[in-house]
């Protein structure tokens, strides 16, 4: 059967996204969209983000008013912190995080009596090792997170790299983000 629309599109009645303008922006969408993707995230993204529910990632996505992390970022660059503006918010995700990754004082399932007879014990090298690197990642996908939402991601307050190369850009953003990591990594430590 031969169609009149090119191959590959979409029509119009279909289309779950917006599809982007001439300009790179994303255009908005109309209600029903809007409310449709509210509730595929509500149902199905917020149960899987921590303990804490929706509550803590919400308080950062809702004045951005997107769920695009490099979004987040632009706002913050352009606005405060989401530290500043949202510290309720910051700190019920701080303790979710501590919570989710069984940092102090959420060590439950390394409880003393359970030091000489509980899974610590049943894994023995490779296993032991690759069991704690996953809490490992755990912690620094946590961070990487929270650094995102709440201190402005790979951006810093004040200064403006657009002057720059995008390979330079894109090597002091990576640098920021990591160091903040790191600081973010010492207290969970710490």
């Amino acid at each position: 059967l031969a169609s009149s629309r090119p191959a590959g599109t979409v029509p119009p009645s279909n289309r779950r996204f917006p599809s982007p303008s001439t300009s790179g922006k994303v255009q908005r969408r109309n209600s029903s969209t809007s409310s449709c993707l509210s509730r595929v995230w509500i149902r199905f993204a917020l149960p899987c983000t921590s303990r804490s529910g929706p509550s803590c990632c919400l308080s950062a996505l809702i004045p951005a008013g997107t769920l695009n992390l490099a979004e987040v970022v632009d706002y913050q660059r352009a606005h405060l912190w989401q530290a500043i503006s949202q510290p309720i918010g910051m700190l019920v995700f701080l303790v979710a995080a501590f919570a989710e990754t069984n940092r102090l004082p959420f060590d439950l399932p390394e409880a003393e009596s359970e030091l000489v007879a509980g899974y610590l014990t049943e894994y023995g090298g490779l296993r032991w090792a690759m069991f704690f690197m996953g809490e490992y990642m755990s912690m620094t996908t946590l961070s990487a997170l929270f650094v995102t939402l709440y201190f402005g991601g790979w951006s810093l307050p004040f200064v403006d790299f657009s002057g720059l190369s995008g390979l330079l850009q894109a090597l002091i953003g990576f640098t920021v983000l990591a160091a903040k990591i790191a600081a973010m990594l010492f207290l969970f430590v710490w």
